[in-house]
């Protein structure tokens, strides 16, 4: 899969939100080639991924046992874009309950109720 990426970066195309969800959906398996695959495409500004390819990466961390990076990844969307929807934050609740650090969960919380968010958990 990231031969293929490879080959699709060298021939000058740029990947569409859809076909990067897509190559996301198929790393879960492999988290870090996925966390790779996102930052590098960010950095690049080669794509602009929005939320929903972040939530994707952050739920690979999730099903890795990751808590910590979903929360790196939160944060760097709170920091750098795209701005984070309440899927995003109940994502990383949810990475941080798996993780078992409910005081990061409380804190989340907290900060959804301050952005005016409504959880749907």
């Amino acid at each position: 899969l990231l031969l293929l990426y490879e080959a699709i970066k060298q021939n000058g195309t740029e990947l569409d939100i859809i076909a990067s969800q897509r190559m996301l959906r198929c790393m879960e398996e492999n988290w870090l080639e996925a966390v790779k695959f996102l930052l590098e495409e960010s950095e690049n500004g080669q794509t602009s991924l929005d939320a929903k390819v972040h939530n994707a990466l952050m739920l690979a961390c999730v099903k890795a046992n990751e808590w910590d990076k979903t929360l790196e990844l939160l944060y760097k969307m709170i920091t750098k874009g795209p701005v984070p929807d309440i899927a995003s934050f109940e994502i990383a609740m949810l990475a941080c309950a798996h993780g078992m650090e409910p005081k990061m969960v409380f804190l989340l919380l907290d900060t959804v109720k301050r952005q005016g968010l409504t959880p749907s958990l």
